[in-house]
């Protein structure tokens, strides 16, 4: 029988938790056959040691990726769905794990059984590691039907939860349709699977979702954690949002404010840090933000550090220009004495 789905995870250094996962994968019972690409980004702990032994256990299911050098999560993310060619994808990060046997039937049955979904989703429950909060299901409540619309509104699919009516085939190249340097990547899928049909929802928890130091958004559940996340992950997530304006054809206006929000936290988060390189890099990425918000700091000393740094390079770089302008006098007077 011809393989049905996919699951797609990536994982780096995730020893403690990478088990949980294949475990849920090993576990479910279907009626169709499916794979697990499992994507290493050379990890240095045992990680790739436990992944070999479950696909030596169960080489029908477990197929590990072992890349060759460290690419990032993102190039890992987008290398290791471009493997995908079945009807179905799955997602599961690699410190998730699936709770519910039956998850993948339940939601192959869905789709199956109707036709203008293209992407299914469930509860999930939230558990931070350190005990620092309460668990939580989430959505707690949600309408059984929701659309791009909704979709472009409010991120509300977590990534372990979802099965894809996989939209695109092997003569695509991903990474042509992927933008560079944006995150999150998962939404961003989400979206393209939603253009395509509605969004169904399974009113059952079937999955943990894990909050965990080494995660990207348990810094944003942190006291203060908010600006390591903006000095990490601010410029991409205004690159997020301006790509799915210009994919979608909406208005640039659209994500103003978040776009602002960002914008503002971003560059005040670079000034505390002196970080003068990240503001160049800022505003070649985004310069009208850039240009909307510096100002806001002219307050701060780091502000008029970054205004000398920014001559400085002016200067050296027009310097540069001049010296190289009077070797090449000089060479040619050079050629000309000799002629």
């Amino acid at each position: 029988m011809k393989t049905k789905l996919t699951i797609i995870t990536t994982t780096y250094n995730q020893e403690k938790y990478i088990k949980s996962a294949l475990d849920g994968f090993v576990m479910q019972k279907t009626n169709f056959p499916f794979i697990a690409y499992i994507s290493d980004d050379c990890s240095t702990d045992s990680t790739v040691k436990i992944l070999k032994e479950y696909a030596k256990k169960h080489p029908d299911i477990i197929k590990p990726i072992f890349n060759k050098k460290n690419v990032g999560p993102m190039d890992n993310f987008i290398n290791t769905l471009s493997l995908a060619e079945t009807e179905y994808v799955a997602l599961c990060d690699g410190d998730d794990y699936w709770t519910d046997s039956e998850k993948l039937q339940k939601q192959v049955d869905f789709l199956d059984h109707h036709k203008d979904y293209s992407v299914c989703f469930h509860k999930t429950n939230i558990f931070f590691e350190d005990k620092s909060k309460p668990e939580e299901i989430y959505p707690k409540d949600f309408k059984e039907t929701s659309t791009l619309d909704d979709l472009l509104k409010e991120s509300f699919i977590p990534t372990n939860t979802v099965v894809y009516r996989w939209r695109f085939n092997k003569k695509e190249n991903l990474k042509d349709i992927f933008p560079q340097n944006i995150v999150p990547g998962d939404y961003y899928i989400h979206l393209l699977h939603a253009e395509k049909g509605k969004i169904g929802f399974i009113n059952e928890v079937m999955s943990c979702y894990r909050r965990h130091a080494g995660g990207m958004w348990w810094l944003t559940s942190q006291i203060n954690g908010q600006d390591e996340f903006n000095l990490k992950y601010g410029s991409k997530y205004i690159s997020f949002f301006e790509n799915v304006e210009q994919h979608f054809n909406l208005s640039p206006e659209t994500f103003d404010s978040q776009k602002s929000y960002l914008a503002h936290n971003t560059i005040r988060c670079y000034l505390a840090k002196n970080n003068f390189q990240a503001l160049v890099d800022f505003k070649k990425a985004h310069n009208d933000l850039y240009e909307k918000h510096i100002n806001d700091f002219n307050y701060l000393s780091s502000y008029q550090e970054f205004s000398k740094f920014k001559k400085a390079i002016y200067l050296m770089l027009t310097d540069s220009k001049q010296f190289k302008n009077k070797i090449k006098e000089k060479i040619s007077a050079f050629k000309h004495k000799f002629k």
